[in-house]
């Protein structure tokens, strides 16, 4: 059978949350990359200069919990943000999930 991301892609009703407003962002590399990127965050000078030699960031140290809870904060206020501009003009739900695969999506094609 289909897995389950091919059923909900599909439109089956296995997928069909009613709470996803209640998960946010998913803060791996590419959309903190792309959201600094636009300078929507802006790292410390150490922490920038640590980044762009490639230098890889500790699991669990306070920079990668930083890069990862401003990455959630953006997300929130972008989404809270595109809501207010287009509630009046389309019904259309606008949450972190769907914002994370749309910043996703763009920080893919601009790496390619």
């Amino acid at each position: 059978g289909k897995s389950v991301l091919a059923r909900c892609k599909f439109g089956v009703a296995v997928c069909n949350f009613t709470d996803m407003n209640k998960i946010t962002t998913f803060a791996d590399y590419r959309v903190p990359q792309l959201l600094r990127s636009l300078s929507v965050l802006k790292y410390s000078s150490s922490l920038a200069k640590r980044v762009d030699s490639g230098f890889e960031i500790d699991i669990f140290s306070m920079d990668e919990l930083y890069i990862r809870a401003s990455t959630v904060q953006a997300v929130d206020i972008l989404v809270d943000k595109v809501s207010l501009q287009v509630s009046s003009k389309v019904d259309l739900e606008i949450n972190s999930v769907k914002m994370d695969w749309f910043l996703w999506n763009i920080g893919e094609k601009l790496d390619r």
